[in-house]
């Protein structure tokens, strides 16, 4: 998994703390080709600038995990429509997360104890946008929350460069899975796994906060989206030299079709 704290930098320096969301930043999961584009664009060009991916003619960061029914890509978006911030949620499936290699030990034992999980990665924030990266920081993550809650997930897991860990878990009360390694995933940059236990979240988040991210859930409605289309799935993954025989980009058409077959 992408390091999660790409854009940390940005809004550390000020507690989220009193941070209110802007009612002009649109919130939803991406849809369609030119959306998704932006937004592995947006992803791959704050990597690059941070050492997190590796130079690419595609200038997109795009994994075959997000073409998986259980994956969802959220935008943030201006009132122009232009993406402005981007996190994927990649929910468990049989090919495993990308934090897997590196904590199979601690995930496996979450997954036997019955925990339902969820892998967070790719975050990314435009650094030049009217609102500011803190208000799409707050809205991305709020989004996420409240999505994961609908989707029923019991964790989600996320990888955080050392220096970022004690940010996220003061606003966030991750928990450390094991040790920080290198990150293959991002360039061999020390990272650190984390769990964000969502129901210790709940009850243990700054209560300013809390109000923020628990106090007001919309409707079940307001967090659905399609995953994303085969079509755009082989796309992206042409451009990103991904073989399109990769078990993940197997796995996508075949679960994608079946779902697609029992909703008619």
């Amino acid at each position: 998994m992408q390091s999660f704290s790409g854009t940390v930098k940005k809004v550390a320096s000020r507690s989220l703390s009193g941070s209110k969301p802007t009612g002009n930043v649109n919130l939803k999961i991406a849809t369609g080709r030119r959306e998704l584009s932006e937004a592995f664009r947006l992803v791959y060009q704050c990597y690059r600038e941070r050492g997190y991916a590796t130079r690419h003619p595609s200038k997109m960061l795009y994994h075959a995990s997000f073409g998986l029914p259980s994956s969802r890509t959220i935008v943030a978006t201006a009132a122009n429509n232009e993406v402005i911030g981007t996190v994927t949620v990649v929910g468990d499936n049989r090919f495993g997360f990308q934090l897997d290699p590196v904590y199979r030990t601690e995930i496996t034992r979450l997954r036997k104890s019955g925990r339902r999980l969820g892998e967070v990665t790719c975050l990314a924030i435009k650094p030049t946008n009217r609102f500011g990266p803190r208000e799409v920081f707050f809205g991305l993550t709020q989004y996420m929350i409240h999505y994961a809650y609908w989707q029923k997930f019991d964790d989600l897991l996320l990888s955080v460069h050392p220096r970022h860990h004690r940010f996220y878990w003061r606003h966030f009360r991750v928990f450390p899975l094991g040790a920080c390694h290198a990150h293959a995933a991002a360039c061999d940059n020390p990272a650190v796994g984390c769990r964000m236990d969502l129901a210790y979240l709940g009850r243990n988040m700054d209560a300013d906060l809390w109000e923020r991210y628990f106090g007001e859930i919309q409707p079940e409605d307001h967090y659905k989206g399609p995953p994303v289309s085969a079509d755009d799935h082989h796309y992206f993954c042409e451009q990103r030299s991904i073989a399109p025989n990769t078990d993940g980009c197997r796995e996508s058409d075949k679960e994608r079709n079946g779902r697609h077959r029992e909703a008619a």
